[in-house]
């Protein structure tokens, strides 16, 4: 599939939503391309729109023991996934069992000396609208393997969240992702928002981040960031992190503010590093 001829869309689009419920299982997506370059745009599924213009937008997207394997956004595109909501209507996106392997570059299938390489996320990207109201999108994503992922000069994260939104992270496995496995990043919100991230029993192994901690960077900067940011809860939870390199924490970058919640238990520290000079966190900056 080559997304520049169907609207930037992606393989599958539901531009709305309009309160659809849409189930994908036991698919296999490989080698779609994306020349759109705007973080409205994916290569294989795009949900809804974080935009005002296009009414109430929200629904059910459930992705279940699905293989993503070697697509490949342009510039701000998503390789693989994009959920967005303008939190008019309740959203909820689940992701069950599934694989991201090899995303984030793709070649032009009309010009097979070009590429195209993502700068946001190599695999998943979550978006919800700044102002929306706390609690109108849930993601859960469960049992899943991001492997290998590597977007444009190394900074494409695996998985990017941003906005007011309520995200559950377990049994997950993130391994030799390149430009980072995850950012969650909630702009400072004109309302009393909230971005609430657990994660629990997942691996982290061998991401290497490009600016800041190869794991996890909470509050850095994102697509629609660029200046202050809003206050976030997190919670990590019997997670393993092993090996990871970042320039500013070797597994884990936050950006804290006075009114954010951090609660770690019973994780597991081993072999990350920091690759800065000078160092700024072995583990955690």
């Amino acid at each position: 599939y080559y997304g520049f001829n169907k609207g930037h869309r992606g393989v599958l689009a539901s531009l709305r939503g309009n309160g659809a419920s849409i189930v994908i299982e036991g698919c296999r997506f490989d080698h779609n391309s994306q020349k759109g370059t705007s973080a409205t745009h994916a290569a294989v599924i795009m949900f809804g729109t974080s935009t005002t213009n296009h009414g109430i937008v929200g629904g059910i997207l459930l992705v279940k023991d699905t293989l993503f394997e070697e697509n490949g956004g342009n510039e701000k595109a998503s390789s693989c996934i994009l959920f967005q909501s303008n939190g008019l209507m309740r959203s909820n996106f689940t992701l069950l069992n599934s694989t991201f392997r090899r995303n984030g570059r793709s070649i032009d299938p009309y010009n097979k000396v070009s590429s195209y390489e993502g700068l946001l996320a190599s695999a998943v990207y979550i978006h919800q609208h700044t102002d929306a109201p706390q609690g109108e999108m849930h993601a859960k994503i469960r049992e899943c393997t991001f492997d290998t992922n590597q977007g444009k000069n190394k900074k494409a994260k695996a998985l990017v969240i941003e906005g007011p939104i309520y995200v559950e992270i377990s049994k997950t496995t993130f391994n030799e992702n390149v430009g980072g496995a995850l950012l969650a990043v909630l702009p400072l919100s004109t309302q009393s928002s909230t971005m609430s991230l657990e994660v629990r029993g997942s691996t982290f192994v061998d991401n290497t981040g490009d600016n800041c901690g190869g794991a996890l960077c909470v509050n850095e900067e994102g697509v629609h960031v660029v200046a202050k940011k809003g206050k976030y809860a997190l919670r990590l939870i019997g997670n393993i992190f092993q090996g990871n390199q970042g320039k500013s924490g070797g597994a884990l970058h936050m950006v804290y503010t006075e009114e954010s919640n951090v609660l770690m238990e019973g994780n597991v520290m081993d072999g990350n590093l920091c690759t800065s000079t000078p160092k700024r966190g072995r583990d955690i900056y």
